[in-house]
């Protein structure tokens, strides 16, 4: 949670007025001065390289009055072509002990996508391969491109297709597996020109073939400034919201967490630090206007309860998670909302669990990272979609989990200066894994 969380609590009231259905009043920042930019190179190949199950208690659902929510209408929009800056090539350091996993998938159960990080040079690398050996080739593209020494923003489509956000205006694009690839340039607002973005969050629809990114532009103690684009599946990217130009929207409000999308509806998660509940925005018009939805929580009090993970099954069916911290224990409680045609229902996660993601409905798994003073991490599959969890072995340094459906998974520990660079798989949903290092192939 960024800095301005720890203070939230002194704004909340001042910016939200407890969140239920009032207009957001978000003050508009000044536009900065562009700095000079210079055109990236459209294309590019890469080089080749020369235990037993645990069940849980049921828990019951208990369902909730229909959410609070208020549109506002939108204003007239506009784009504007950016072009795109560069960094400095950077000194990107061969294999060793450093490398860490980022981030590693199995999209289809077998073939992989990996992201491999240096923390010590700040270096990066893009990897494919398969369960077995998921680092069998480098396709990472040129540093030149990078706008930002951050680790990219990645979505794996599919086994062929990667896109990755690279900071500014700019997103690197391959479609067959990282052979080729090219640069889009997304259309920022024209207000934003001076700004250098260097995060975003991605989402993809299976229904029409559209990707979405919310990349935060500018932010402060209470707000957000994001701007939504959404790339149709001709390729063309639109500029689907301009926080410039919907200043009292409630998507300005909070740091947003999670994206997710089906059809023209879209949910972003908030982290949330001031008003009681969970709170979280949706647009049903492709992220034109946006509604606030406010959930209050039995047993929480008015508790500040962050909201991620959100996944949306159709228009108007989806899930997420909310976290809620107990001031009396000093601890954080972390419950599914389950939301069907405006009406939701929640359910205590397993505890210390904060993570979720299904593959349908009813099916899907939730885990707790681990973390400081001997906390290890856990691991709980449901095949009912919530309502009871069976638990399963997890490598207890764990801090990420992937599994697929026919129980292929990942796990590995958080990024670290000094961080071991080892990763776990397993083949069986986590009943049995075992332990690997970070092998990258020879001469890189």
């Amino acid at each position: 949670m960024r800095v301005w969380a720890w203070f939230s609590w002194l704004f909340g009231l001042v910016l939200l007025s407890g969140c239920r259905g009032e207009a957001i009043s978000v003050t508009l920042l000044p536009t900065l001065t562009p700095r000079p930019t210079m055109t990236a190179t459209a294309t590019w190949t890469p080089v080749p390289p020369t235990s037993t199950p645990t069940p849980t208690a049921t828990i019951t659902s208990t369902p909730t009055a229909t959410a609070t929510a208020m549109a506002f209408a939108p204003r007239a929009r506009t784009t504007a072509t950016v072009p795109l800056p560069r960094l400095e090539p950077e000194s990107l350091s061969g294999a060793g002990s450093g490398w860490q996993v980022a981030s590693l998938t199995a999209i289809d159960g077998q073939a992989t996508w990996a992201l491999l990080a240096e923390p010590a040079t700040e270096a990066w690398r893009l990897m494919i391969g398969d369960v077995d050996q998921p680092f069998q080739r480098d396709v990472t593209p040129p540093s030149t491109w990078r706008q930002t020494r951050r680790l990219p923003a990645w979505l794996p489509v599919d086994t062929q297709r990667m896109f990755l956000y690279l900071g500014g205006a700019t997103v690197a694009v391959t479609q067959n597996r990282g052979q080729t690839w090219h640069v889009e340039l997304l259309p920022m607002p024209p207000e934003a020109e001076g700004l250098m973005p260097d995060w975003g969050i991605w989402a993809k629809d299976a229904s029409t073939g559209r990707v979405a990114l919310l990349v935060s532009l500018e932010g402060g103690m209470q707000h957000d400034y994001a701007a939504l684009f959404v790339r149709e599946p001709s390729g063309v990217w639109h500029l689907a919201f301009s926080p410039y130009e919907n200043p009292d929207s409630p998507l300005n409000l909070f740091a947003s967490t999670g994206l997710a999308m089906y059809g023209r509806t879209l949910w972003v998660t908030k982290e949330n630090g001031a008003a009681a509940g969970a709170v979280w925005v949706a647009s049903h018009d492709l992220g034109r206007t946006w509604q606030s939805h406010v959930i209050q929580i039995e047993d929480t009090g008015d508790a500040p309860c962050p909201t991620s993970a959100p996944q949306l099954w159709n228009e108007a069916q989806g899930i997420l998670v909310a976290t809620c911290f107990d001031w009396t224990t000093a601890q954080p409680h972390a419950y599914l909302l389950r939301w069907v045609s405006g009406q939701v229902r929640w359910q205590p996660l397993p505890e210390g669990a904060t993570n979720v993601r299904f593959w349908r409905v009813d099916q899907g798994y939730a885990w707790r990272a681990a973390g400081d003073a001997g906390i290890t991490a856990r691991l709980w599959l449901t095949d009912d979609g919530g309502l009871s969890w069976q638990e399963r072995s997890l490598p207890p340094d764990a801090d990420e989990v992937e599994l697929a459906p026919n129980g292929v998974g990942f796990a590995w520990p958080a990024l670290e200066p000094d961080g071991l660079g080892m990763y776990w798989v397993t083949r069986d949903g986590w009943r049995t894994y075992e332990s690997r290092a970070v092998r990258l192939p020879e001469g890189r």
